[in-house]
Order: structure tokens, then C-alpha cells, then sequence
């Protein structure tokens, strides 16, 4: 095994990110940010400890997709691997997708979410860690809530929890589900809209992490890269800040402002009322069909009160 000098591969930035010890990690951040690269580094570190001790351990890896997992993250592991020397110690295979340290037995396993039957299957045991990459591609929180449990019953003896990573480019869209993820501990009203990334950071079971290319102290950002950023930067600003800043900067011909919506506890007993229904499917609105009840005030272009709710129905 090479001895690698872990200051000089990752950014300081990640420093808290390499150090977490919480069971539940969110990274998110523009491209070239190099969040993907930290956390294949530490899954690879992880596993190394438990083989050290004559330990088996495996990592489950998940794409929304199975068909992009070759070009993704099973060559991104492959890269950690060799970059800590241990190209010889592991055998790939490709159907199914699986790295196996061959003296341990312990195994980088990869799935796509749309074979769910066979995600939800699996009897990995020995269970250290979840990464979930590209986050916003899958559909919605359910989609994790689903695997998670499972993935927590096949945790490893010796580890204190299953540690899940997430990471993601936030949508241009900030009405995205993922922009708006609410915390598993849901208020009694399961349509209120949260900001779960910023709802996180004051959970002590989660680290909340954001980077750009901009955190890079190391060098990994070329100046030929540098140089095609400030392009986009010149000709489309808000296009370089969801790009390379991971800011949700709206698509740009939203139907409605959210921002001039009150949500309200009640009805209100006087003024002119008009129900409006309408219905608009994502990624322009996370839900499929809006009730909105509107006091005019005699102006209806000037809304006082709305309440808003996600309909039941789609029709």
C-alpha cells in the first residue's frame, strides 16, 4: 500500500468532511468542486481500516441509473484504489458491478435505483457505508427512505453506524424537490415546505457541506478550466452561478414568483374569494396540482393572502 499525504489530495475545505463522524452526510456543490473525489477517497480509507484488521466491510454505491455506473463511480473508485496503491489487492467485475479486496472479501458494490426489486434485495452484510451520487437525479426522498433501512440492518459489528453520503449539483429549479427535502422529522402538516439543506446544519446526526471550484487551494483546477469558467462567467452570469457556484438560480420563466406566497392558518371571512386550480408537473413546481385561494382585496392583481396546498388528485 502507498503512503499518500492526505493534505495534498484533499482540499481544505473537506477537512471537515474527512473528519465526520456523524452518521449522515450532505454534500453539495457546483462542478469541479471535487466533493465526488473526497468522499470515494475516504470510502476507500473506511474499508482499508476494517481490511487492516482482517476485517470483511463493504460499500454500497448507487446512481439513479445502472447504465451510467461504469463511467461514474465505479471507475472513481477504481481511481481511489490506485491512488492508495492497492490496484493489485482488488478484482473488478462488471455484471455485476463489484470491486473485491480478494484476501478480506470486502466489496465495493454498485446498484441503480431504477432495479429497485434487486436494491431492495440485496444481502450484503457487513455494511460501513452508503453513497448516493448525484443526488438530485433520483426522484424524490422516498427514494433513499426506501434502501436506507435496509442498508441499516446489515451494518457491520464493529461499526457504530451505517455512515450515508450524498452528493449533488443543486437544480437550476429552486422549487426542486431535492432544494426543498424535508427532514425525516416532518412537521404534523406534510406539506410544508422546508429548506432541508439548511434545516440539517443545527442536526447533529448530519454535516452539511457546500463547496465550489472556488474552495480549491490545491491545484486541481487547471488554468485552461479557470479560463472556460470566467467564458461563462462573462457571457451568462446566472448560468456560471448554478454551474460552478451550485446556486439554485431559478429557470428563468417560472409561472408563478413563490416569493409573493403567505401560506395562512384559515380561510379569511371577508373580501372577494376566487379559487384557482392549476396544475404544472416538475421540475417547474414539485407538485403536480396547486390549490390556491386568493382574497382580492377588489384587486385581484394584488393577492393579500394565499393559501397554498399540494392537491391529492391530479385531474
Amino acid at each position: 500500500m502507498t503512503t499518500i499525504d492526505i493534505q495534498k489530495n484533499v482540499n481544505p475545505n473537506f477537512k471537515v468532511v474527512w473528519q465526520s463522524n456523524k452518521p449522515y452526510n450532505v454534500l453539495k456543490g457546483g462542478r469541479n468542486s471535487f466533493k465526488s473525489s473526497v468522499i470515494v477517497l475516504k470510502l476507500v480509507y473506511m474499508m482499508i481500516k476494517y481490511i487492516m484488521m482482517g476485517e470483511k466491510a463493504n460499500v454500497v454505491v448507487i446512481r439513479k441509473v445502472g447504465k451510467t455506473i461504469r463511467d461514474s463511480v465505479f471507475n472513481k473508485v477504481l481511481w481511489a484504489i490506485s491512488l492508495f496503491g492497492l490496484d493489485n489487492q482488488f478484482r473488478a467485475t462488471v455484471s455485476p458491478f463489484k470491486i473485491v479486496h480478494k484476501r478480506t472479501g470486502s466489496t465495493f458494490y454498485f446498484y441503480g435505483q431504477d432495479d429497485f426489486q434487486k436494491l431492495k434485495s440485496n444481502d450484503i452484510g457487513n455494511i460501513i457505508a452508503v453513497w448516493y451520487e448525484e443526488a438530485a437525479e433520483f426522484n424524490d426522498a422516498e427514494d433513499f427512505d426506501q434502501s436506507n433501512v435496509t442498508f441499516m440492518r446489515q451494518k457491520h459489528k464493529k461499526a457504530p453506524f451505517v455512515q450515508f453520503f450524498w452528493s449533488y449539483n443543486p437544480p437550476r429549479n429552486p422549487y426542486n424537490w431535492i432544494n426543498e427535502w424535508v427532514d425525516s422529522l416532518r412537521t404534523a402538516d406534510k406539506y410544508l415546505i422546508h429548506e432541508w439543506f439548511e434545516d440539517i446544519k443545527t442536526n447533529d446526526n448530519y454535516l452539511a457541506h457546500s463547496s465550489t471550484y472556488l474552495d480549491d487551494k490545491l491545484g486541481f483546477v487547471t488554468e485552461q478550466m479557470l479560463e472556460d469558467i470566467e467564458r461563462i462567467k462573462q457571457n451568462d452570469y446566472d448560468y456560471y452561478r448554478y454551474l460552478y457556484l451550485g446556486e439554485a438560480v431559478g429557470l428563468g420563466n417560472q409561472v408563478y414568483n413563490m416569493s409573493t406566497f403567505h401560506a395562512i392558518d384559515s380561510l379569511p371571512t371577508d373580501g372577494d374569494r376566487h379559487i384557482i386550480r392549476n396544475g404544472y408537473r416538475a421540475p417547474t413546481i414539485s407538485y403536480s396540482v396547486w390549490r390556491l385561494w386568493v382574497d382580492c382585496k377588489g384587486q385581484c392583481d394584488s393577492v393579500r393572502y394565499i393559501l397554498l396546498q399540494p392537491s391529492r388528485s391530479s385531474s
